[in-house]
């Protein structure tokens, strides 16, 4: 067979290959925009099409090359977090609304991240939480606009089309910004993180081992006995849920050098014995059945179980404190 008939079989091949699996009308279906041709509405819209058609179809991607076949023309290489940092040093605030729009459009965690940390924050002064999904940032905005020129203030959040993701998006619950709403999500966080990790969840809301940073970030003692439960039950963000136990209880301050500086490389001058090892989730658990009558506001805590939804019983004093970056 000749060149050229080898590679027409083998273009075929890769046709039929696709066909059964609807590939070929998603070719067929480049970004489009209802927003004026060139305005930054309708470069965020372009890119966060080709962003999700890349998103679904990325197992794809060489065959499709193969075939000669450019699914996003020319904003196959955009990302949606750098298209909203180009429009944000261009327009400043009053990129603000839309981009809010953009984060409500999508609201996975890549977006919610790229956009909410890389550029929204410096532009408002708020720092990232990972609950700051679309809905947070619709109400922050229509309680603080006001703080913005009238021009700004006039500008509308626009309602782009919603990806695959945002379509079946349910937001955070309003109260996330206190401990107690961060809180009642470690079951669902934990769950989530169970089927990201078998598999079986392509699209995750947490970044599971900011939300102990986050806790901490409250100075709160009564979330000791939750991040012990923590701690317990996810391994793999151990090392940040023992740094939100230290910062809350200063417990091991005296007690550890860091051997490597700069590396977390942390030992007890006695033992010997690494951070980890020592101060292990049964130590945690015995120091909380031993000092807990140190902390009257939450000595009647006991250590939950997070395979359940929390009932939590105690009043919040206050509203959270100024976020700070991890």
């Amino acid at each position: 067979m000749s060149g050229g008939r080898r590679g027409f079989a083998i273009a075929v091949g890769l046709l039929f290959l696709l066909v059964p699996l609807g590939v070929l009308s998603c070719i067929a279906r480049r970004p489009v925009s209802k927003w004026p041709p060139g305005s930054d509405e309708d470069q965020l819209a372009r890119t966060m099409a080709a962003y999700d058609h890349a998103r679904r179809w990325d197992g794809f991607t060489d065959a499709l090359q193969i075939v000669g076949v450019d699914l996003e023309g020319p904003y196959a290489n955009r990302d949606i977090g750098r298209a909203a940092q180009e429009i944000a040093e261009r327009k400043g605030a009053a990129s603000i609304p839309v981009l809010i729009g953009v984060i409500e459009a999508d609201n996975s965690y890549r977006t919610i991240y790229s956009i909410g940390y890389n550029v929204l924050r410096p532009l408002t002064k708020v720092e990232y939480s990972q609950f700051h999904d679309g809905a947070w940032w619709r109400r922050w905005w229509e309680a603080h606009k006001h703080e913005f020129p009238a021009e700004v203030q006039a500008i509308a959040i626009p309602n782009f089309d919603k990806t695959d993701n945002g379509q079946n998006y349910v937001p955070f619950p309003a109260n996330t910004d206190t401990l107690q709403g961060k809180l009642r999500q470690l079951p669902a966080a934990l769950a989530e993180d169970r089927k990201t990790r078998h598999g079986t969840l392509d699209q995750p809301r947490f970044y599971l081992p900011l939300l102990a940073d986050e806790i901490a970030w409250h100075k709160d003692l009564r979330a000791v006995p939750y991040l012990i439960a923590f701690l317990e039950a996810s391994p793999a963000s151990s090392d940040y849920v023992r740094r939100a136990l230290r910062q809350l209880t200063h417990e091991d301050d005296q007690r550890l050098v860091e051997v490597t500086p700069g590396q977390g490389a942390w030992r007890d001058p006695n033992t010997g014995k690494s951070y980890a090892d020592q101060f292990t989730p049964d130590w945690w658990r015995q120091w909380w059945a031993d000092h807990r009558q140190d902390y009257p506001a939450a000595q009647a805590i006991d250590i939950p179980d997070l395979s359940k939804p929390l009932v939590i019983d105690w009043q919040e004093d206050a509203a959270a404190p100024p976020v700070v970056t991890p």
